[in-house]
């Protein structure tokens, strides 16, 4: 009975020394750097080796950013002999009892073929593993931009002692060094919002389809935003930039896809709407999903008024006349097939059209 109460003693004792004793945050927003130190952020004593400082490149060719993300310095797992899965954390603790909505920004770099797992872990009595988590090489060469990490805290809103810990996992050789810079640590986390994140519309082969998206300025200052389409298979239109947007402040703007005249019904496309603030801090997205669709019954009586609306012309021979729009006739223009020495076939080919005539009629 003695030893198992020695043993519980010597258990209990091992957990409270492995929890960092430094006084907590309470200053916010917080921001870290690292130009000059760790600041709060000390090593776990459980820790297979530590976070490096440094500046420039990492020493391990194949690996890391060109330079800091913000000013001179970074923090990095010099994986070197430290691997597979050897574990460096970083722990800090905040004070959260006058937070209502708390959240983690940092900026990540992780080149090298080898790489290995970044985790954010959040201590409040026990551990939770992986509130935020990225595993594998994100960049491929040093000269790739940085990336923002958005860890949502909102659970830990009023609790004062809460500690967070920065664990990164080396993969399987020394390519496997991952950097950390700017840790920024606020109540309401800046960002850009959309309303909404995702849509699905359908339209027509040759048609437009325009879908109604809000940008929300949560940035906590006034800024301006560059609309983009990072994937357009259907040749969305843009990119346009906003005005001056006050923070809270929110504009409305149209966002168009054009579906192809050669898709048939349900073909579908997938468009995503990045939205980033002018100084490159904050980015926002929306994804669009557009599906092609039948014309139904009754079919249209058409009349070419808008030409070839939806129609195309195919033959086998190139060039070949093809059918075009005649201006003028009774009710309404037509169409006319060109005279050519060439000996062609040529078709001109409706849009999708559904056949079925619904049982109701």
């Amino acid at each position: 009975m003695k030893n198992k109460i020695f043993t519980g003693i010597i258990l209990t004792i091992a957990l409270l020394i492995s929890l960092p004793t430094f006084a907590a945050v309470n200053n916010f927003p917080y921001l870290e750097s690292f130009e000059s130190g760790f600041d709060v952020w000390q090593p776990d004593v459980s820790n297979d080796f530590d976070w490096t400082r440094n500046t420039g490149q990492t020493i391990s060719s194949g690996t890391g950013p060109e330079g800091a993300y913000d000013g001179s310095w970074y923090i990095y797992t010099e994986a070197s002999g430290f691997n597979p899965s050897n574990i460096a954390s970083l722990d800090a603790e905040f004070d959260f009892s006058e937070l209502t909505n708390p959240g983690m920004t940092f900026y990540y770099f992780m080149y090298g073929n080898s790489m290995g797992d970044l985790h954010v872990d959040v201590y409040t009595g026990s551990w939770a593993l992986s509130v935020w988590s990225l595993a594998g090489e994100q960049q491929t060469s040093e000269s790739d931009p940085w990336r923002k990490a958005e860890v949502d805290l909102g659970d830990y809103a009023g609790m004062p002692n809460v500690i967070l810990r920065i664990r990164g996992i080396t993969g399987d050789s020394f390519t496997s060094d991952m950097c950390v810079d700017k840790v920024q640590v606020f109540d309401n986390l800046p960002r850009v919002d959309t309303d909404p994140m995702d849509q699905t519309g359908s339209g027509l082969p040759g048609n437009n389809v325009n879908y109604s998206v809000t940008l929300i300025n949560k940035t906590l200052t006034d800024t301006s935003f560059n609309i983009s389409y990072i994937s357009d298979p259907w040749n969305t239109l843009g990119p346009v930039n906003t005005g001056v947007i006050t923070n809270n402040g929110n504009e409305t703007f149209t966002v168009q896809v054009q579906v192809p005249s050669d898709v048939i019904a349900g073909d579908q496309s997938t468009s995503t709407v990045q939205i980033v603030s002018s100084d490159n801090m904050f980015t926002g997205t929306a994804q669009i999903v557009t599906v092609s669709t039948w014309t139904d019954y009754p079919l249209p009586c058409e009349t070419w008024d808008t030409f070839p609306n939806g129609w195309l012309n195919y033959s086998f021979a190139d060039p070949s006349p093809t059918w075009e729009q005649i201006g003028f006739g009774n009710p309404a223009p037509g169409l006319y097939h060109r005279r050519s020495p060439v000996t062609s076939t040529n078709w001109f080919v409706s849009p999708p059209w559904n056949l079925k005539i619904p049982s109701t009629l």
